[in-house]
């Protein structure tokens, strides 16, 4: 979703009221863990999450982002933190399975990442997930 409100309200609709602050712990308790799990080259997977004999497709691209990063000195009035806005490019990972006419199949859930460490680490994530997924591939053109 694309905020915590929006999580919140959709939580509340289905009976379950937590406070932003408690969704955002849990959000990034939950990413910091899967982020370690994935590091240590244990990407949980459903038994259906197999490619043996499917047809994969693994994309990749970058994109531009800016991410806050705090300045030294003294605040602002307001007494707010001072922070620089740099441009980063984040490398981005999709991996999903076609079926014949190629048309995205529903059964297989797309793995989708990203890495701000360049090719290496981007490749490093592929790594990863090839190795998790056991499969037979097929090169064909």
């Amino acid at each position: 979703m694309s905020s915590f409100e929006e999580v919140r309200q959709v939580l509340c609709d289905h009976g379950m009221v937590l406070d932003i602050k408690v969704i955002r712990k849990l959000t990034y308790w939950y990413a910091e863990r899967a982020r370690a799990e994935q590091q240590a080259g244990r990407i949980p997977l459903n038994e259906t999450d197999t490619l043996d004999g499917r047809r994969v497709v693994i994309s990749t691209d970058g994109g531009r982002t800016r991410l806050r990063e705090t300045k030294r000195g003294p605040k602002i009035q307001k007494d707010r933190t001072r922070f620089r806005v740099a441009w980063r490019e984040p490398k981005l990972l999709i991996i999903y399975v076609v079926d014949a006419q190629g048309k995205q199949e529903k059964s297989f859930s797309p793995f989708i990442d990203g890495s701000f460490s360049g090719p290496d680490g981007l490749f490093h994530l592929l790594k990863g997930y090839m190795n998790s997924l056991i499969f037979t591939m097929r090169w064909s053109i």
